[in-house]
């Protein structure tokens, strides 16, 4: 917002006071506490606080020191070297000249998992601090403890000590306000036209590019900067003999090639339910589930309500609550198939039954309407390949070179959103338009 020179203060927002509250699983031996483990933007009380629940407290105060270390260097660094992910030696060059010694630090632990770090002197050995830490890590960087490299992990163990804060209207309401801004500066946001190809006639030096849609609309341009997820890239290029156009599409599918296996799917529970919270501060809460959920899908869930002063998603007395949790598979999910529904109904009891005996004064007969979305309603709905969320997984970048960079061989045509360094999340997502902005400008 900063850069766009909007105030904060013209978006409907509710500070959280605290980020997120997590329910262990109780059976867990070292389980030293039977409550909550609650997360706020208060470093020393988060440091109290894990140490509370898994013990080893100058173990964990050495932990998160490095990764509040870690993290608070990555983000500076992903604004101040605007020049990597590097496409070039020109791009390498630009970065080392721009380099500090503490980027050297972030470099050398992004060789090392952070299951490799918990195994040295004086870190944390608990089996069930791991287990905290992998289910975190699964919501901010789409991979565990084994595969994530401790820089990236350290930037997703710690956004939750970062100032939370809640759009009243939703996540919508976000949406909605940068549509009314862009407008305002003269521009135009087309909404339901589903693009169906990209032509590229190359004209001397100049490259043009014409958007087809499926409302048989064409768009012409001399520039594109795509936030379509890279694996639906190549098939909007193909059957062509147009070589400018071959090279895009090829250029496309090796790098979707590059990260097509173990990409999550999510599941989705929506559900419109008499309040049960009244003034509860916290709005987001983790639970690990004693076993993990059938037909691949996650051994925890995530679940985000709608704030008791929000009457805008529903009325006043009652609470919206989004349920999510991963889908390994996405691609098997299948709305044709004949137990389509019946496994559906069978994840939702599941976890309905789990929230009742768990979650105090949460009971299905407060339940009004309930929906639910498997990875096949997210393709259906969003047009993601195969239903896929949350981006590439961290565990696919295991060095420097292994970001995907937003430059594309052909010139004037860029790639941003969650499939692009640095990624995940609106923060990442945001990061990534104004690294590529800067290099632009």
């Amino acid at each position: 917002m900063k850069e766009l020179g909007i105030s904060l203060g013209n978006l409907p927002l509710v500070i959280l006071p605290k980020s997120m509250k997590v329910k262990m699983k109780p059976s867990y031996p070292e389980n030293q506490t039977k409550d909550f483990i609650e997360r706020n933007n208060n470093r020393s009380e988060w440091v109290q606080e894990v140490a509370r629940h898994f013990g080893e407290a100058q173990k964990q105060k050495r932990f998160w020191g490095l990764m509040f270390f870690l993290s608070d260097h990555v983000w500076n660094v992903s604004s101040r070297l605007i020049h990597f992910p590097f496409r070039n030696l020109t791009d390498v060059l630009k970065t080392i000249v721009r380099l500090k010694a503490k980027d050297i630090i972030l470099f050398l632990f992004s060789l090392i998992r952070i299951e490799s770090l918990l195994l040295l002197p004086g870190f944390p050995k608990s089996k069930e601090f791991k287990k905290f830490l992998d289910e975190q890590l699964l919501i901010t960087v789409q991979t565990t403890s084994k595969k994530a490299p401790t820089t990236l992990a350290s930037a997703g163990l710690t956004y939750a000590h970062l100032e939370n804060s809640y759009v009243l209207g939703g996540i919508g309401e976000l949406a909605r306000f940068l549509v009314d801004f862009i407008i305002s500066k003269g521009g135009e946001v087309r909404f339901k036209e589903e693009i169906n190809g990209i032509q590229i006639e190359k004209k001397q030096s100049n490259i043009l590019y014409s958007v087809h849609t499926r409302k048989n609309k064409t768009y012409f341009a001399t520039s594109i900067v795509s936030g379509i997820p890279i694996w639906n890239l190549p098939k909007l290029l193909e059957n062509t003999k147009n070589p400018s156009q071959k090279k895009l599409n090829q250029f496309l599918e090796r790098r979707s090639n590059r990260y097509d296996k173990n990409i999550w799917g999510a599941f989705n529970i929506s559900i419109l339910m008499e309040d049960f919270l009244g003034d509860e501060d916290c709005i987001h809460f983790q639970f690990h589930l004693e076993e993990e959920l059938p037909y691949g899908l996650g051994e925890s869930i995530f679940v985000s309500l709608s704030h008791i002063s929000d009457d805008k998603r529903c009325a006043k007395g009652q609470r919206v609550l989004a349920i999510s949790t991963h889908a390994a598979y996405p691609e098997s999910w299948d709305r044709r198939e004949e137990s389509y529904k019946s496994k559906k109904q069978e994840i939702i009891s599941k976890v309905i039954d789990y929230l009742e005996k768990n979650w105090k004064g949460f009971s299905k007969n407060k339940i009004l309407q309930i929906q639910s979305a498997s990875p096949a309603t997210w393709e259906v709905w969003t047009g993601r390949y195969q239903g896929r969320v949350g981006g590439i997984p961290a565990s696919y970048f295991k060095n420097l070179l292994s970001y995907p960079s937003s430059f594309t061989p052909l010139k004037n045509f860029y790639l941003l959103g969650d499939t692009v360094y640095p990624g995940q999340g609106i923060p990442g997502v945001v990061l990534g338009a104004l690294n590529l902005f800067k290099r632009l400008g």
